[in-house]
């Protein structure tokens, strides 16, 4: 089963009011923002919907599973042995529960209408090219791979050398697991056939490529730029159209 009807990707950042206006440089559309319980925005690239949320800290992004009959599906989700987090949130009541994958990556339980939720286009329209993945280091991909299959994800691909990596989808959301001290920190990860005159557009808005380039084992040029204010990175690869 899936976990949910439609699934955000939520970040931690430190300051909003920092981080907004870089993805909106990008051209990301702000879909809804506000200040209570707390600042955030909800942004999209029209394929993806993002969270930026502000938190003490920055923090890994948590992938937000929406449903209207959440509950329902956290119990089956128990019945089939699946351990899910007891969440109690007084701010935020329509969280039921939440689980926790090997590797760091978190995930939100939604008892909520899809439908009251803006929906991306389906057609990617930033300046990023197409998403590819949302990208996680983990420290062994075996119990990580393992979790995510019992909840629905399918694997995609898979490669041993040269380190443990695997893609993954549970048909809303791609995520790419890396084995690898060369990936710091999660990464948006975007595919373009023209990167090229993207990259060429880019620098001339004044956006700077990090020194250090993640090293994700694929991919033909690679340009990597840090938001501010986030524990997270986008990353622009070559890709051909017919990939």
């Amino acid at each position: 089963m899936k976990l949910g009807k439609f699934v955000e990707i939520s970040v931690g950042v430190i300051d909003v009011g920092q981080t907004l206006p870089f993805f909106e440089r990008l051209g990301f559309e702000k879909l809804d923002q506000n200040w209570e319980p707390w600042p955030w925005a909800i942004l999209s690239d029209g394929t993806i919907t993002l969270n930026l949320s502000q938190q003490s800290g920055p923090s890994y992004p948590v992938l937000n599973y929406f449903s209207s009959d959440m509950k329902q599906r956290v119990e089956e989700l128990k019945s089939a042995g699946i351990d899910v987090v007891a969440v109690h949130d007084r701010e935020v009541p329509e969280v039921v529960g939440g689980l926790e994958i090997p590797g760091g990556i978190d995930v939100s339980l939604v008892e909520y209408s899809a439908r009251r939720i803006p929906q991306p286009t389906g057609r990617p329209f930033s300046k990023c090219g197409s998403f590819g993945e949302l990208a996680f280091p983990v420290e062994d991909l075996g119990p990580t791979l393992a979790c995510l299959e019992k909840v629905g994800f399918r694997k995609l691909r898979g490669d041993k050398l040269p380190y443990p990596r695997a893609a993954v989808s549970d048909g809303l959301v791609n995520l790419g697991l890396y084995q690898s001290d060369g990936l710091k920190m999660p990464a948006l990860v975007y595919h373009s056939d023209n990167l090229s005159e993207r990259l060429d557009s880019l620098g001339q808005e004044g956006f700077e490529a990090l020194q250090e380039m993640p090293d994700l084992a694929f991919g033909v040029g690679r340009f990597a730029l840090a938001p501010p204010s986030a524990h997270l990175l986008l990353i622009m690869e070559y890709r051909p159209s017919s990939d």
